[in-house]
């Protein structure tokens, strides 16, 4: 449900972000039924992360200027799926001039396989000696089967689901460093994030409950402005 609410203002360290695409991902879901594991009472913000433009900037904050476009990781409850947010400056990098504000929130010759019943079996066609790397944003049953496609255990890694530790892989860490690499190479036209929806802000909800349907085959993105 969108409400109103007062203009946030940037702490020490913060940025304050003019939202210009959201992205809406499986955590969300998780996060807005309280299955995340947070503490943070709910209701609460959704929205992970966004791209924008910088509105503001709190004290200690060198590194951006007012009207910088940039793409950031949003804490967990602030609610990126809004008009502005505020976000931390270390989480926050450039978005490259070439890349769309809907791209920046998420082709290597890479071949997009859809999940859902087969999903293994349309993989081992492809790939029938295995894959070099799974990287699972979902968790649950999904990682599982992708799990056994990777020719080695310690090629999996999760962004959702800690079990995949207990499969040999390992969890996603925040890197900010891999976040600027990989926006540059998307601004090369190297990776082509495979957004296949994309909503109004008033259509939020819709978005939500795309994503959580599971049948989602690519990135839902939240189009603010």
């Amino acid at each position: 449900m969108l409400q109103d609410r007062e203009l946030p203002q940037p702490g020490v360290g913060e940025l304050l972000v003019e939202v210009r695409a959201a992205g809406v991902n499986p955590f969300d879901v998780k996060f807005r039924s309280g299955r995340a594991g947070t503490k943070i009472p709910l209701p609460a913000g959704l929205g992970s992360e966004v791209s924008g433009v910088v509105a503001a900037l709190g004290e200690g904050v060198d590194e951006f200027e007012v009207g910088d476009a940039v793409l950031t990781l949003v804490p967990i409850g602030n609610g990126g799926i809004a008009e502005h947010v505020v976000v931390k400056a270390d989480q926050t990098v450039a978005k490259p001039e070439d890349l769309s504000f809907q791209a920046g929130v998420e082709a290597t010759g890479a071949r997009f396989v859809a999940s859902g019943p087969g999903f293994a079996d349309r993989v081992r066609e492809l790939a029938p000696q295995g894959v070099d790397l799974v990287v699972d944003l979902v968790g649950g049953e999904v990682l599982h089967e992708a799990a056994q496609l990777a020719k080695s255990p310690d090629l999996v890694i999760s962004a959702d689901d800690p079990t995949v530790v207990e499969l040999g892989g390992s969890m996603r860490a925040h890197d900010l460093d891999a976040m600027a690499s990989i926006t540059s190479v998307m601004a090369y036209g190297l990776v082509d994030p495979n957004i296949t929806a994309t909503f109004p802000l008033e259509r939020a909800a819709e978005a939500m409950a795309a994503v959580e349907s599971g049948h989602a085959t690519g990135k839902t993105v939240v189009v603010v402005a």
